[in-house]
């Protein structure tokens, strides 16, 4: 009886981060959609849901960063690009978008 609750929990949770990590990839797939039509303030709007389910992704926080830099919001832009440095310091891009080069 133990063991079957342990189970069940451990499928619960795993189903509940499969379903998390294919809800972010939807908002990904959005942005990018978005940002390919020029539509930058959409795009921002589908990367930073994306960001709320999974905040240690690198790739979304560049995004995020750059897109900043497209509507011109140079202080957001930084902030997510040095969130982006915490979470992966050896990306270039990231480390560039920072001011560095």
């Amino acid at each position: 009886m133990k063991r079957s609750i342990i189970l069940s929990l451990l499928l619960f949770c795993c189903i509940g981060l499969f379903a998390q990590s294919t809800e972010e990839k939807k908002w990904i797939d959005k942005a990018k959609s978005l940002n390919e039509s020029e539509d930058y303030r959409g795009s921002l709007s589908a990367y930073l849901k994306a960001y709320k389910l999974n905040p240690k992704n690198a790739e979304t926080l560049y995004q995020i960063a750059w897109t900043y830099n497209d509507v011109d919001v140079y202080d957001s832009a930084l902030i997510f690009a040095q969130k982006g440095l915490a979470v992966d310091s050896k990306d270039e891009r990231l480390y560039n978008e920072s001011g560095y080069e």
